[in-house]
């Protein structure tokens, strides 16, 4: 990370910044079991002299990679044998890396400066404003046996992702003292934000606030805000392609009742593939697990949230120090 940043004059200041960061990732996942060479070490038929044997170990056709087969044996006094588990357990092997990179520059300006304040503040209006640049990327990678779904424990395919976005945005912000040093009205004032985002997924996104916050005299302060927030999706949920593997942990229109139990009606659950008929008749599952096409999506929409927010803080001119 690298910036600048300096007094301009008459109530302005500059901060401009560009950082690139990089999140490197490796895993080595030891000791899980190859789909494939489970369902030959379990596929066991006696040799010639009657030895328990694996089939494909007669059969001349097996592939090179899957050759060496040793059966194993659960029920066996001692467990499976060491070799049974040389030819069975596969490592897999991943890797990536993430970046972020942002040029970011901002203005800061006290507008008391030029005589523009309320005439029943002491303090001018204060503003920020500023531009921001920023690029993410993700490169992950995955051997063979991630990629085809052949590890027994993974619930199925580890597929490779790359992608990459940027957005370019620009933001605002303001503070007006509206009443100040008088009776009841120690301190009132407005407080306002804007930030446009344009990304390059082409969503156009706005987050807003706005604030008050009232002190009727120096030690209270009570403070009122709205909120809009926005978090639009990351390269993740854009770019990784689409496989079948364990995504769910509840089935929302399984058990009697759905509709007591998770809230869906009958009406719901038949928008996701049930008939009327087993709507109050799908088991449980008792493992909480469930199959799931999962991948990402270039077309998501930002999700949007709104939040209000009241409270008060007390800081005791008595009680140096103290905030509550």
């Amino acid at each position: 990370m690298a910036g600048v940043r300096g007094d301009l004059g008459r109530g302005w200041n500059y901060d401009i910044y560009g950082q690139y960061g990089a999140v490197v990732f490796q895993e080595v996942y030891r000791n899980d079991f190859s789909l494939s060479r489970a369902a030959l070490a379990l596929d066991v038929v006696p040799d010639a002299n009657g030895n328990p044997v694996c089939r494909s170990s007669l059969d001349p056709s097996t592939p090179i990679t899957l050759q060496g087969c040793v059966p194993y044996d659960i029920f066996g006094p001692n467990g499976p044998s060491q070799a049974a588990l040389d030819y069975l357990q596969t490592p897999g092997f991943s890797n990536g890396i993430n970046t972020e990179s942002i040029v970011s520059g901002q203005l800061t300006g006290n507008l008391g400066e030029y005589g523009l304040k309320s005439p029943m503040a002491n303090d001018g209006i204060g503003i920020a404003l500023g531009a921001e640049y920023r690029r993410e990327t993700l490169d992950f990678n995955v051997d063979i046996a991630f990629a085809t779904g052949e590890l027994a424990g993974q619930g199925g395919p580890t597929p490779a992702t790359e992608g990459a976005f940027d957005v370019m945005e620009a933001f605002g912000e303001i503070r007006i003292p509206l009443v100040q040093d008088t009776p009841f009205f120690h301190d009132l004032s407005f407080e306002g934000g804007y930030r446009y985002s344009d990304y390059s997924t082409g969503i156009n996104t706005s987050t807003y606030k706005l604030a008050l916050n009232w002190a009727p005299v120096q030690d209270i302060r009570f403070r009122g805000s709205y909120n809009r927030a926005v978090r639009a999706p990351n390269v993740v949920e854009l770019f990784t392609p689409a496989a079948i593997g364990l995504g769910l942990s509840d089935d929302i229109c399984a058990g009697e009742d759905p509709e007591e139990r998770t809230g869906f009606t009958l009406e719901q659950c038949v928008n996701t593939g049930l008939t009327p008929a087993q709507y109050g008749n799908v088991l449980i599952n008792p493992a909480n697990q469930y199959q799931a096409l999962l991948g990402g999506n270039p077309l998501l929409d930002p999700e949007t949230a709104d939040s209000y927010t009241v409270g008060f803080v007390f800081t005791p001119t008595f009680f140096r120090g103290f905030s509550f």
